[in-house]
């Protein structure tokens, strides 16, 4: 008798976090036009991207730029794995005003600091934190989180991600992709999401800020998109971490795109204003002139 078995698959590998802590800047002061910021392979995987104003100083406190030379900007295309290592089983749970978002790679960090610019296409992304004045867009591939603090913008326009986190005064927009887990607004930040058909723990909700205890929230976004996350916002947040002046009030609003009975109806008045304008316009004959 003959019993043929599968070789035994090799332990998971897990990698070791002090060879992930690298940290590599890109504060070169050049946009997406230059080859260097540019990123379509793997050469950043195992790294910590800091990508900065050009002429700064790295980590100084307190924070000044003496010698600012204008932002970088970098963009991810297909192919890419910049800051992203694979899944393993002791990963680090985050939290992020004590809610929970989800397991996370050990390390793998896309910093975007200043007033620079990072936009992401395509690839695999680790967790991406914008700061100070910058801007992250993402119309594609897959992002392990968005988190924006300080002044700092997020678009998301489509791709993935598993969690959309602001604090601080900072503002993010979601109009297309995926959203996994969760959205997560505190101190004076606003996710604003476009879309239609919102629900927040199965009631419909048209438009306006979400209430202050959050809620399951769903819907379509403006790309055709479904939408099903745990929306954190307000006194929900708050409570979560049990530090309401820690966790502060940010806000979630909805904006719904416009239907199809709105298009029409705002179609129809255009037509009735210019019907209404070429009436007022056509010269009125006199009862003397009127042919026999």
């Amino acid at each position: 008798m003959i019993i043929i078995t599968q070789p035994p698959e090799p332990p998971l590998e897990i990698p070791d976090p002090s060879t992930l802590l690298t940290r590599v800047h890109i504060d070169n002061g050049q946009d997406c036009s230059s080859p260097d910021n540019w990123l379509a392979d793997a050469t950043h995987q195992e790294h910590n991207l800091e990508i900065r104003n050009f002429g700064c100083r790295l980590y100084a406190e307190p924070y000044v730029c003496p010698a600012w030379r204008g932002p970088t900007d970098v963009c991810v295309t297909t192919g890419a794995v910049v800051a992203y290592t694979q899944r393993v089983a002791t990963q680090r749970v985050f939290e992020f005003c004590g809610v929970p978002t989800g397991p996370f790679d050990v390390s793998g960090r896309v910093g975007v600091g200043e007033s620079s610019t990072l936009e992401i296409s395509g690839g695999r992304v680790g967790s991406v934190v914008a700061s100070q004045a910058s801007l992250v867009r993402v119309r594609g591939g897959t992002v392990e989180g968005l988190w924006a603090r300080d002044y700092a913008q997020l678009e998301m326009s489509g791709g993935e991600t598993r969690v959309v986190g602001v604090e601080g005064q900072a503002t993010a927009s979601i109009s297309g992709g995926s959203v996994e887990s969760n959205l997560i607004a505190r101190d004076e930040a606003v996710i604003t999401v476009l879309g239609s058909t919102f629900a927040l723990d199965g009631v419909p909700v048209f438009s306006g800020p979400i209430a202050s205890e959050g809620g399951s929230l769903s819907g379509w976004l403006s790309d055709g998109s479904h939408l099903e996350v745990r929306a954190w916002a307000g006194s929900d947040c708050a409570n979560a971490s049990a530090d309401e002046e820690v966790c502060g009030s940010g806000t979630i609003v909805l904006v719904p795109e416009p239907d199809a009975l709105s298009l029409a109806a705002a179609a129809l008045a255009v037509l009735a204003l210019r019907r209404w304008r070429e009436l007022q316009e056509r010269p009125i004959r006199s009862p003397t002139s009127r042919a026999c």
